[in-house]
């Protein structure tokens, strides 16, 4: 992409640079905020769906801790096991300068276990536990691809943002911009925006942009991009209720699993699709319960796969 056109994008042009920039959910915003002012940083793991900030959100807390930083892009050649031999090694027996925190920011980690069989995140494991005072951030989609002892040793932060968050950043860069809005044409948007995109915020940036055209914020539903997201959501339901094996319902949405950047948000949207749409005719309020609960669950556990499978498995018992 050309220089030019990537700084006019607004997921370029508004990169955060700080953590009042980022969109979080303030008791997060609060945690972070502790840790660089109390210089008590511990070990974590950011693990979410694509485009929600998690990279970003490693950068910027170790550029605002002053760190000295080495970066290991795990989907990379840095997921293997070689690489920690000869760069993650040598960095945390450094020195550091004037007393600087060291952090190492492990980007896609979940990638570098399954080509590797996980080896890297065992022998990971191992230097985590010999040098203890750097500061290990690890990033994932997938959290069910990390190895539990790694897990325990980077506790897992849960990210999330409410749209009320979205409109303070939003609304930030339409006034950067000189676009003209008002409360409600900010309301219309934000809404489009996160039950088409929700928690994608890179394509809520780009939605956003579509959006202001010669000064004005104008929402158009028609220019949400759903790239058959309706129609996935309907053929898990309609396998579903099918009456087909289980095992046969979960090889097919693995297979696209690529559309699903996080188990818990897609779970939520079949949940809304089977009440709001009628898409089930009658509707057993016991499994509406079950299915809401497993929901619930989700959000709390590291392996969503395995509890989305739960969450199938109870809508497999509504019948048309």
């Amino acid at each position: 992409m050309p220089q030019q056109e990537e700084n006019s994008k607004f997921i370029y042009k508004y990169a955060p640079q700080k953590l009042s920039d980022m969109i979080l959910a303030e008791n997060l915003k609060t945690e972070f905020r502790n840790m660089l002012d109390t210089k008590q940083f511990r070990d974590f793991s950011l693990i979410a769906g694509p485009g929600i900030g998690k990279t970003t959100l490693a950068k910027v807390l170790a550029k605002e801790a002053g760190a000295e930083v080495l970066f290991m892009a795990c989907a990379s050649g840095d997921g293997k096991v070689e690489a920690i031999q000869t760069k993650l090694i040598p960095f945390v027996q450094s020195m550091p300068i004037d007393n600087q925190p060291m952090f190492v920011i492990f980007d896609e980690i979940d990638s570098a276990s399954a080509s590797q069989d996980s080896s890297f995140q065992k022998a990971l494991r191992n230097v985590i536990e010999k040098y203890p005072g750097v500061v290990y951030i690890a990033t994932a989609n997938y959290g069910q691809k990390i190895i539990k002892p790694l897990l325990s040793r980077c506790r897992p932060v849960n990210l999330q943002f409410t749209p009320k968050d979205v409109i303070k950043r939003f609304a930030y860069i339409l006034e950067a911009e000189h676009v003209k809005y008002d409360k409600d044409s900010l309301k219309s948007f934000v809404q489009v925006a996160v039950e088409s995109y929700y928690p994608d915020i890179r394509q809520m940036l780009d939605f956003l942009q579509s959006c202001c055209i010669d000064g004005q914020l104008v929402v158009d539903q028609n220019t949400v991009l759903q790239n058959g997201k309706m129609e996935f959501i309907d053929e898990i339901i309609d396998l579903a209720i099918s009456g087909k094996s289980l095992l046969k319902i979960r090889e097919e949405y693995l297979k696209r699993k690529t559309e699903i950047p996080d188990y818990a948000v897609f779970a939520s949207e079949i949940f809304k699709r089977v009440l709001d749409c009628g898409t089930i005719k009658v509707l057993d309020k016991d499994v509406i319960i079950k299915l809401a609960d497993v929901i619930y669950q989700m959000n709390l556990t590291v392996d969503k796969e395995v509890s989305f499978f739960q969450f199938i498995t109870v809508l497999s018992k509504l019948k048309q």
